[in-house]
């Protein structure tokens, strides 16, 4: 009986070290498939962000390139555009402005004609009355100058005027031209600082999680040996108690 009972305890304790000997066993696998399982993973994420990224700068450029090349040529338009604009109005001012300077001219040519001719008349035909025509005369002067000197002052008005509108509606332009290009380099600046700014911290993110999980994994490592060793000294503290009690 003695012997019986020796047998089946050491059965039980032969038991009991196979299922704690499979459970370390199952353990220790599923733990290095699991840390397998994650380096492949972040071997992976790290070369999908890197291409990623490559491709955003990639792209990144060639907008910019883009960019500068449609404005270049925008620009070129527009300044010739602008230039024969400005041009064909500059002529048209000129012109119209020679021509009005031309017809007083020829204006007051005609009044100062007939003015000598029709003094040679009175004088011829009228001597007594010359002191009256001479009144009449310095008159009719007075209102002819009075009138080309209106006529004179309304045309420097209206010329002064158009020339004024064309400037400030040339300025405007220019000025909104100026400030889209404005806008559009620092749109494309700000932009290519956001995608840098971007690109970093989402390096130092994969990097910090990449740290956290090897730590995670180290601490979990750790544990799982210390409570390995635990009960592997638990295992042979029983094992020493069942054969000391076996041997007595």
């Amino acid at each position: 009986r003695r012997r019986k009972a020796i047998l089946m305890r050491k059965g039980l304790c032969a038991t009991k070290i196979q299922a704690a000997w499979r459970s370390y066993d199952c353990s220790m696998a599923y733990v290095h498939t699991l840390a397998d399982v994650i380096t492949v993973q972040s071997v992976v994420r790290r070369w999908l962000t890197l291409r990623k990224l490559a491709a955003i700068r990639i792209q990144c450029a060639m907008r910019v390139f883009l960019a500068r090349k449609h404005f270049a040529k925008d620009k070129a338009l527009y300044i010739l555009v602008t230039r024969h604009a400005s041009a064909t109005k500059i002529q048209s001012v000129w012109r119209s402005y020679c021509a009005q300077v031309q017809m007083l001219v020829s204006i007051v040519n005609i009044i100062v004609i007939q003015s000598l001719w029709r003094k040679r008349k009175i004088y011829s035909k009228y001597g007594p009355y010359l002191k009256r025509i001479r009144l009449a005369r310095e008159r009719k002067k007075a209102r002819a100058a009075t009138k080309i000197q209106a006529i004179w002052r309304g045309f420097v008005a209206c010329t002064t005027f158009i020339i004024f509108k064309y400037e400030t509606q040339a300025s405007i332009t220019i000025q909104k031209y100026w400030r889209r290009y404005f806008q559009a380099t620092n749109y494309s600046l700000i932009y290519l600082d956001i995608v840098k700014i971007q690109a970093v911290v989402r390096g130092h993110q994969e990097r910090s999680w990449q740290n956290f999980r090897s730590d995670c994994a180290t601490i979990i490592q750790a544990a799982s040996r210390r409570f390995l060793v635990r009960k592997e000294c638990h295992n042979e503290c029983m094992i020493s108690i069942l054969i000391s009690a076996a041997a007595t």
